[in-house]
């Protein structure tokens, strides 16, 4: 669970405390539980992905943050260039130019608030009642929080941005926004998307010692997965091999700014993948509760295209691609794990290496203990050198994910269970994915 400002550099005497909480939650409580569930994304924070997945989720009793990033992520491309284009210029400085989609500017934002007025539940007759236009109004004229480093949707005050990049995004939401700002938030699972764009699991390492640098990653999701667990939070990723970016209230695919989930999605290939994807992930964690997923686990899911231009593969609302578990060798016996975490400092858009912090993890231990300066001098011995990364062995990296590649292709949705000490692409031994 998260823990006070800057948790990863200092022991806390309340993480275990949370943890045990958050655990005794998973294991002893009905298959149907209201979580607290945090989101991120290697997206922006107004991509339709993570918008209308809060959205599901909170129609089924959960509750939901997402922080995420300002602007968008460049990661990959998007396939669907005639969608929208626009190019790093395109973003302005900061929260003055209103972020991704312009969303933050004021005219846009009275243009959609008058369509949340007009769009306000209606009962007999079609008439409005006075208290739900009284707590629309309300909502409107609350101060929702908002400074040069981060703030909320005046729209949806469960969605924060930060100006900077994703993996900066979630290390504030653990140090900073939760802590000031939702102190009864403690999550307990972390969706890492839904991602536009896939990202495979990582290959396994045969190295005694396996070091990963968070920052210099080349897949930011998984990034961001290696830092919810170490702070002690259970957590699936979700991608998608479609790339289309799109703004959750373009109205070529979504009626905005409506007051029910039902009646957000048009009929078209885009409203209808996403209203599929989110019915599997929900469906899914509601079966997983209860379960094995612990904070050493992750899952990471990867959706086939669904895309009728480039691929067969096809879905209705609640039709379509089934879970399947990918599996692979397992690594042999490690010494254990070595994280590199660096500390950004936002407000001097800078990262100063002597704030990057290490941390242990070993199959022999269930907690993240952090290295000190003699057992760093050790460690730096015996392996090559910090952010030793195994994608960068390109034909390894085909061959651990063939088993993944393979799944797509037969329209399936390719599950990898991924152990933080243990290695990835486990089997049903170590944790069974429902169908």
């Amino acid at each position: 669970m998260w823990v006070q400002k800057n948790s990863l550099y200092k022991e806390a005497p309340l993480a275990a405390k949370h943890q045990q909480k958050g655990i005794m939650k998973l294991l002893l409580l009905p298959a149907v539980l209201a979580l607290n569930i945090l989101i991120s994304t290697t997206d922006s924070w107004v991509s339709k992905s993570p918008r209308y997945l809060e959205w599901a989720l909170r129609e089924r009793g959960h509750s939901v943050k997402v922080v995420a990033s300002l602007n968008p992520n460049t990661e990959v491309p998007p396939v669907e260039h005639e969608l929208h284009r626009d190019t790093l210029e395109d973003f302005g400085d900061g929260v003055a130019a209103g972020g991704d989609f312009n969303h933050l500017l004021p005219a846009h934002q009275t243009y959609l608030k008058n369509v949340r007025r007009v769009n306000v539940a209606r009962g007999a007759k079609n008439t409005i009642l006075k208290r739900d236009l009284d707590a629309l109004e309300s909502e409107f004229s609350s101060q929702a929080v908002q400074n040069e480093l981060y703030g909320q949707d005046p729209l949806n005050r469960n969605f924060w941005y930060v100006d900077g990049t994703p993996l900066e995004a979630l290390s504030l939401a653990f140090d900073e926004i939760l802590p000031s700002h939702a102190p009864d938030f403690a999550p307990d699972l972390v969706i890492v998307g839904p991602n536009e764009g896939l990202h495979l699991t990582p290959p396994n390492s045969d190295d005694d010692v396996v070091v990963e640098d968070l920052d210099n990653m080349d897949d930011k999701a998984h990034a961001l997965a290696l830092l919810a667990q170490l702070h002690k939070v259970p957590v699936i990723t979700v991608s998608s091999e479609d790339h289309d970016r799109v703004y959750y209230n373009d109205d070529r695919y979504f009626n905005v700014e409506v007051a029910q989930y039902k009646d957000a999605f048009k009929a078209n290939p885009i409203a209808k993948n996403v209203q599929f994807v989110n019915d599997r992930i929900v469906h899914l964690i509601e079966k997983v509760v209860g379960s094995s997923l612990d904070a050493s686990l992750s899952l990471n899911i990867n959706f086939p295209s669904m895309n009728h231009k480039y691929s067969n593969c096809f879905a209705t609302s609640h039709h379509g691609p089934k879970f399947a578990q990918v599996t692979a060798a397992k690594p042999k016996f490690r010494m254990g794990k070595i994280v590199s975490v660096p500390r950004a400092d936002l407000r001097k858009r800078a990262q100063d290496s002597e704030t990057r912090a290490y941390f242990k993890l070993s199959e022999d231990s269930d907690r993240m203990e952090r290295l000190s300066e003699i057992e760093l001098r050790r460690m730096s011995a015996i392996v090559s050198k910090p952010g030793h990364e195994f994608e960068k062995n390109d034909l390894h990296s085909y061959y651990s994910n063939k088993h993944e590649l393979s799944a797509l292709q037969r329209c399936q949705i390719a599950v990898s269970v991924n152990h933080v000490t243990k290695g990835n692409n486990l089997g049903t031994d170590v944790f069974r994915v429902p169908h």
